[in-house]
């Protein structure tokens, strides 16, 4: 940026247009990417919310669940063995993650998302916010006919990409962050604001701006703070960021992540 506060040559401005990185584009609110394992979240609360996974519940792992014939895995290959929802959660186990997704559906883990402000823009005061995407049936029924899918149907193997974050989600940074405030709020999904006040030379404000609350999920508290649990077992010791904040002074609660798109 301090190239930027005094005279620039053009080889340097030369530099920077051509970097392929693209150090122009706002990531944090221009670029969609598929969240990985952030998504998990969501997709237990829509399976608590319509009852196909209850908090106490027990999966086990053995490295490997199967849609048809196909295997899909979880990323530690032994598997977890025997973990609730908590755990699963704790460790980003994928089996738990799939057969939740299984018995609730993508309609419905859509409808969560959505209720949590994924796939729809913010409305952050900045331009070129991108929108991004939740898939669901009818989404991919569109997309086939756009030509951006190869086929209309949506199959049980979607289903399973979908719940661990993969698959064709699209989600800007700034919409994960606020889905991650709602579940720490209670549900409230918030317009990011990036002024609070304005005051002017002579000391006197002349703006000040309101929190302002898009949406309320619909989701109990209960259900949440089985989520805020998993959370703060994953920034714990044995969890999958466990190491990152061993010995930090304050109560940290997070979601790990990675994410392919080809």
């Amino acid at each position: 940026l301090n190239l930027f506060a005094g005279r620039m040559t053009p080889e340097q401005l030369n530099e920077i247009n051509n970097n392929p990185l693209k150090p122009y584009n706002n990531r944090a609110i221009s670029s969609a990417y598929p969240p990985g394992s952030t998504f998990k979240p969501i997709t237990a609360l829509a399976g608590l919310r319509k009852g196909t996974v209850t908090p106490n519940e027990y999966f086990y792992d053995s490295g490997v669940y199967y849609v048809g014939r196909h295997p899909f895995r979880c990323w530690k290959r032994t598997g977890h063995g025997s973990v609730n929802l908590v755990d699963g959660l704790k460790h980003s186990c994928n089996i738990v993650f799939y057969e939740i997704a299984m018995r609730t559906g993508i309609d419905d883990i859509a409808v969560m998302a959505r209720e949590f402000g994924l796939g729809e823009k913010t409305g952050i005061i900045l331009p070129g916010e991108a929108q991004g995407i939740v898939p669901d049936t009818k989404w991919k029924e569109e997309a086939y006919k756009k030509g951006i899918t190869r086929y209309a149907t949506w199959f049980k193997g979607d289903t399973a990409n979908a719940a661990i974050g993969q698959g064709d989600h699209l989600y800007t940074p700034i919409q994960l962050v606020r889905m991650t405030a709602a579940i720490a709020n209670g549900g409230k999904v918030f317009e990011p604001q990036l002024v609070s006040a304005i005051i002017d030379n002579n000391g006197q404000e002349t703006f000040r701006m309101s929190p302002k609350i898009v949406k309320q999920a619909s989701v109990s508290q209960e259900h949440l703070a089985i989520i805020r649990q998993g959370m703060k077992a994953v920034t714990s010791e044995g969890g999958t960021a466990g190491s990152a904040f061993r010995g930090f002074p304050i109560q940290v609660a997070g979601k790990t992540g990675t994410a392919q798109n080809a």
